[in-house]
């Protein structure tokens, strides 16, 4: 388990955090401080993976002394990839709020499970949401475009972006990049849609 509480002095403006799964076992975390970089991992065979999740823990050890917290939204302020390798990374949002202010990355063989979480973009910069065919369990859910300046694009192998819940492109501009863009719920288009693609 892991959680931001325990490293108080973390400084979010830079670096890189690897979260490396092992195994049959959920590594859990919930960092209340934004992440800079972010690498999920695998480091052996197993159905293991980093997982958003609410941590009790005990300062003590004793059960008697047990604290439990929260699972909080999951800030990314650069890149969030998940990484394939030996072993292929797996990364469970487990309805919780994901938050990326660079590139999400799903490279080949990972997986990326977002449940019925919302998911943002919002840098400053050109993003990226790059989905590798066959990494997505599941939808993405609500789909979030609130960048105060560039373009968020669509990118990756997979060819339809399934979003079971709303689309909100609420400042900035999302490109499709070609690709389709399913959308269960409402869409709100305060910006720019743009690309050789559909919504539908």
């Amino acid at each position: 388990v892991c959680s931001s509480d325990l490293f108080p002095s973390h400084d979010p403006s830079r670096g890189t955090v690897n979260f490396q799964s092992t195994g049959n076992v959920n590594f859990d975390i919930t960092p209340r401080a934004p992440l800079y970089d972010v690498n999920i991992k695998k480091l052996t065979s197993g159905t293991g993976t980093i997982r958003l999740n609410a941590i009790t823990w005990s300062y003590s050890g004793s059960t008697g002394n047990q604290v439990t917290v929260p699972a909080y939204p999951f800030v990314v302020l650069n890149n969030l990839t998940i990484q394939s390798g030996a072993q292929n990374g797996s990364f469970n949002a487990n309805n919780v709020d994901v938050i990326v202010g660079g590139n999400l990355i799903t490279q080949s063989v990972t997986t990326l499970n977002l449940g019925t979480n919302t998911l943002t973009f919002n840098g400053s910069s050109d993003q990226s949401f790059s989905l590798a065919t066959g990494t997505l369990s599941g939808t993405i859910r609500n789909l979030v475009v609130n960048k105060t300046a560039s373009t968020l694009q669509l990118d990756g192998t997979l060819s339809t972006f399934p979003a079971s819940g709303n689309l909100s492109i609420l400042a900035g501009t999302l490109n499709d990049g070609g690709k389709t863009l399913t959308v269960g719920g409402n869409i709100v288009n305060n910006d720019t849609h743009i690309g050789t693609g559909k919504l539908s």
